[in-house]
């Protein structure tokens, strides 16, 4: 049902492009069965046939590096991205036999660059569990002299130059949604928060791994797109020939630049994952319309440099690992914590290292690298035996796991 889901939501984004086609090509892997567990031998199988693929459909590109005595580090750098390439597969055969599980697949393997394909975003975007997004840009009007922040100490509000109150005009964050939101990524409403946001001391756009992790508290989003954008009047135009009512006519108008910085946070634990900024001109009769202007280009151009460095990101991830933070209760002796460490390093399907962190009172803290996903590896944790004991998942987020050990 899952690849149902992601072939249809991948043929919902795709767009016309000028991608090559994709080679079609069988391959066949293979992984000892260790500990018994046959299904984690058939994914390794299932891994080590696309990476074969991948090796096959860009054997050219090796033949070609390989002039220059880089074979053996262009082959490690197409092995390591080899789920990128592949676009979809079929398992057309599994065999076990001699201790060990062989699958034979049917892949597409493409050779254009992942960033750019809305196929690989939309799958991404399922893998990753529909992530959902918090914006807080602080903007800056073209008549203002400092970013305002809407969730900041005056309420979503700024003073005027001529005293009052006007509203802040929220153009970057409105122009990224828009850009975003018909390619699968979800916000939440942060206006109804603002006032718990004050509360909680989050007033700039600079924010500390801790009020990340409140904003998600607060929020129940899984990543924080923070910054700011400043747009200013370079100088003013005049004589610029407009047609008014059939006439043509002399109009004043104004230059001016916006620039949109950004970060991308981890909202379970503070960590960066992507950062960009851009710049934009633009000319209007009206400088606040220059100003806006300017804002929504620059914002689009960080768009597309922001969202290419997340997937980029969130595929290695998913690909190669991500590390996860365990939180684990319930243990109450070394022994069970070496149970619980062995049963991930060997019983658990995409587990690539273990590390411990902290283990006092019952608890323990460890860092795990897990391929292919948070809600994945929960599942294969829930009601795993460790020393007697049974393992429950109590809690799930992108980016961290929350199990007990009981009767």
């Amino acid at each position: 049902m899952a690849r149902l889901v992601a072939a249809a939501l991948a043929a919902a984004l795709a767009a016309p492009a000028l991608a090559e086609e994709p080679a079609i090509v069988e391959a066949t892997g293979e992984a000892a069965i260790t500990g018994g567990n046959r299904q984690l031998a058939r994914d390794r199988a299932t891994e080590d046939a696309l990476r074969r693929a991948v090796e096959q459909a860009a054997g050219s590109l090796v033949a070609s590096e390989t002039e220059v005595r880089q074979s053996q580090l262009v082959s490690d750098r197409i092995l390591s991205r080899a789920s990128g390439y592949v676009r979809s597969y079929d398992v057309l055969e599994t065999k076990e036999e001699a201790g060990a599980v062989r699958v034979r697949i049917r892949a597409k393997v493409g050779k254009e660059k992942l960033a750019g394909d809305l196929q690989a975003l939309g799958i991404a975007l399922l893998r990753k569990g529909l992530p959902r997004i918090a914006l807080l840009i602080a903007e800056q009007r073209i008549d203002e002299i400092r970013p305002a922040a809407w969730w900041g100490a005056q309420g979503g509000r700024t003073a005027a130059a001529a005293g009052g109150l006007k509203l802040d005009q929220r153009v970057a964050e409105n122009t990224l949604i828009a850009e975003w939101q018909p390619q699968g990524f979800t916000f939440v409403d942060m206006e109804a928060l603002a006032g718990q946001a004050r509360q909680a001391g989050i007033v700039t756009a600079d924010l500390s791994a801790e009020q990340v992790r409140e904003i998600k508290n607060l929020s129940g989003c899984d990543l924080v797109i923070t910054g700011s954008a400043v747009a200013t009047k370079e100088h003013d135009v005049a004589g610029m020939a407009e047609r008014i009512s059939g006439m043509l006519s002399k109009v004043t108008g104004a230059t001016c630049t916006a620039t949109v910085s950004v970060r991308a946070f981890n909202a379970d634990n503070g960590e960066i994952l992507a950062a960009t900024e851009a710049t934009a001109r633009s000319y209007d009769k009206s400088p606040l319309a220059c100003g806006r202007d300017a804002t929504s280009k620059a914002t689009k151009q960080m768009g597309e440099d922001l969202k290419a460095k997340i997937l980029a990101t969130w595929t290695k991830q998913l690909d190669q690992g991500a590390r996860l933070s365990l939180h684990a209760t319930g243990v109450e002796t070394l022994s069970q914590l070496q149970g619980l460490v062995a049963a991930l390093k060997d019983g658990v399907r995409g587990v690539k290292s273990v590390q411990q962190r902290r283990f006092q009172g019952g608890e323990a803290d460890l860092d795990v690298v897990v391929q292919g996903g948070a809600e994945a590896f929960a599942a294969e944790l829930e009601e795993k035996v460790v020393k007697g004991k049974k393992l429950e998942v109590t809690g799930l987020s992108p980016n961290r796991v929350d199990v007990r050990l009981v009767r």
